[in-house]
């Protein structure tokens, strides 16, 4: 009886604590009390915003980062039941060279064929990565995060080699590509005290003019092979470094090459995740580093490729390390960059990523040991199994829900919102049938632990509002806006409603697909 008693309570354990047993999948909740909020709302709550899947979503405005296959840091067939649910159409892999050559000329695409084609059974595309070097070469390339580029002849040619037959393999598949990943992110020139001819061309590899080389060269196959294909280039972490995107560019510009690229790609970690588009050192450098791109092309744009923040504090490297993270402060990270992105005018933001990753540190050296990087919307276990969906899964769900619609961003909307810290908001305009939707946040300091709110006075004009509810994204809740809290003069109108360090929305009701929601469902 006794030990009937002792299971019970472990069973009970797990269940509270939404806990999987090893090697079954969590149930994902579709309950309007999915996501747990303390926040204090004036307002009767209506409903609650209804998750869409991939087989019901139309719009493109993020991509999932599903990286790290390639050196097993995770495990696709753990995650891949949880994509659909999300409703990305999109997700951003790496394509691991090592992984799939490791015997020299001996290719083994299976374990990326089941991939790419159960990505396409979930109406899910590939932004497919190019990336990293492969160590059965000399000169090779390094194998992991920051790694040099590969630079002996050999090498180079079985890198060529490689990408032809990637890009002729999923030629029809795969329609976006990028070229290597974060090569600015640790100085391989630091390394070198000598002047051997190879300890220098590990040197200059890395270097903008180097990188713009080898992008110049694997540009040039994939698109002699696909002509339709788009290319993302540069790939860089710092994006506030101007000087070395300009010094890549001028090589494509000197070769005549520039319509090669369709992005320059860049990355992103800001403890405060709106400090990306006004400082990290530079004022106004994303300003700066568009207006940098488009001085050389028109045509080229900036595409944010991987961006994330970690739900709890023992991340010791890599971005955002020794912060008291939480998942609500995760949640909140992942929304405001979302919303800044797309108010900024970045197409395809990433959302990084899918799931936690077990990294090796120092790999293949004594002082290697195992971390967890949990930057995940779900929870790895030491076995790289889901071990629980945390709270950032399920708000991201209700920004690709509420946001599948065909939007556009008023630019010049008569919009101001008052409050005691300064508000960052943006209005949106539904193409179709002209609804519109507001969002704001306060984003003056890194997202907090709490849900502590500020009033706030939102004036708008022409808003077109009928019927208006006030929506918490973080939990997906909806609130009718009460007569008190909404007057009318004319063609403008006032809202006196709560914000805080969290994206919400001012709209019309029907703007947004809802499941209803009673009191009794608490």
């Amino acid at each position: 009886m006794k030990n009937i008693t002792s299971l019970l309570v472990v069973l009970l354990f797990f269940a509270m604590n939404n806990i999987s047993v090893r090697g079954q999948s969590l149930k994902i909740s579709a309950s309007p009390n999915r996501v747990y909020t303390a926040i204090d709302i004036p307002f009767d709550r209506i409903a609650t915003i209804k998750p869409k899947s991939t087989s019901e979503t139309t719009s493109k405005y993020w991509t999932i980062g599903c990286e790290t296959v390639d050196r097993d840091y995770t495990i696709y067939d753990e995650y891949k039941e949880y994509l659909s649910p999300l409703g990305f159409r999109k997700a951003r892999f790496q394509a691991g060279w090592a992984k799939t050559e490791k015997q020299k000329g001996i290719y083994n695409f299976d374990w990326i064929d089941k991939i790419v084609d159960d990505m396409a059974s979930r109406n899910m595309e590939l932004w497919m990565e190019l990336s990293y070097g492969n160590p059965i070469y000399p000169g090779g390339g390094g194998y992991d995060l920051g790694a040099g580029l590969p630079v002996s002849e050999e090498a180079l040619k079985a890198w060529d080699k490689w990408v032809e037959t990637m890009v002729t393999r999923y030629k029809g598949k795969i329609h976006e590509w990028e070229i290597w990943n974060e090569p600015d992110l640790r100085s391989v020139k630091h390394e070198i005290t000598d002047d051997e001819p190879e300890h220098r061309a590990k040197a200059d590899a890395n270097s903008p003019e180097g990188l713009a080389m080898f992008n110049l060269r694997t540009a040039k196959i994939i698109k002699r092979i696909d002509p339709e294909a788009k290319i993302a280039g540069l790939a860089i972490v710092r994006l506030e470094k101007l000087e070395y995107i300009e010094k890549y560019l001028q090589v494509f510009k000197e070769n005549n090459s520039l319509d090669l690229l369709e992005w320059i790609s860049f990355h992103g970690y800001p403890y405060n995740p709106d400090d990306m588009y006004t400082k990290l050192g530079v004022e106004d450098n994303l300003k700066k580093a568009r207006e940098l791109v488009a001085s050389y092309s028109p045509n080229l744009k900036l595409r944010q490729g991987e961006s994330g923040c970690p739900s709890e504090y023992p991340v010791k490297h890599h971005a955002l390390r020794n912060y008291n993270w939480t998942e609500l402060t995760q949640a909140k990270w992942f929304l405001r960059r979302m919303m800044g992105d797309m108010g900024n005018d970045i197409p395809d933001a990433s959302v990084f990523c899918i799931m936690d990753m077990t990294y090796l540190y120092k790999a293949g050296t004594p002082e290697q040991y195992k971390f967890y990087n949990r930057f995940g919307l779900l929870r790895a276990d030491s076995v790289k199994q889901v071990e629980k969906i945390k709270q950032s899964y399920y708000a991201v769900q209700n920004v690709i829900s509420a946001f599948d619609q065909p939007l556009v961003r008023v630019k010049d909307a008569k919009c101001k919102v008052k409050a005691a810290n300064e508000i960052t908001s943006y209005v949106y305009k539904n193409k179709e049938n002209g609804k519109k939707v507001i969002v704001m946040w306060d984003g003056t300091q890194i997202p907090a632990d709490s849900y502590k709110t500020q009033k706030a006075t939102v004036s708008i004009e022409n808003s077109g509002f009928t019927d208006p509810v006030w929506i918490d994204l973080l939990s997906g809740r909806v609130y009718k806006i009460s007569s008190s809290s909404w007057k009318r003069v004319g063609n403008s109108e006032t809202f006196e409603v709560p914000v805080y360090d969290s994206p919400v929305l001012i709209t019309d009701r029907n703007t947004i697909l809802t499941q209803e929601y009673k009191k009794c469902q608490d």
